[in-house]
């Protein structure tokens, strides 16, 4: 696999998306995903990981990143990558 500029609930596979504060291991397949903050994450940002099913996602390089699951929505900084995330990590 490619990088890739969108991402939505057909595109399938796993995927590592960059944002200016965190990456998030999107798993398309069994509808996943976990979000890992950096280190430079403001002092009013999401702190800690989040590991959550995706009911349904909005990807798409230069916006910011939506998912939601179940009950709960995650919005993103701008997303500055998709990249395929190597089998080892997944």
């Amino acid at each position: 696999m490619i990088a890739v500029d969108e991402l939505t609930r057909e595109t399938g596979g796993k995927w590592l998306v960059k944002t200016k504060h965190s990456s998030y291991q999107v798993d398309l397949d069994t509808f996943t995903f976990i979000r890992d903050p950096g280190p430079d994450v403001p002092g009013h940002g999401l702190t800690e990981q989040i590991r959550d099913r995706i009911t349904d996602i909005y990807c798409e390089v230069g916006e910011s990143m939506h998912v939601t699951s179940g009950d709960r929505w995650v919005r993103s900084t701008p997303v500055q990558s998709i990249e395929p995330l190597p089998e080892a990590e997944a």
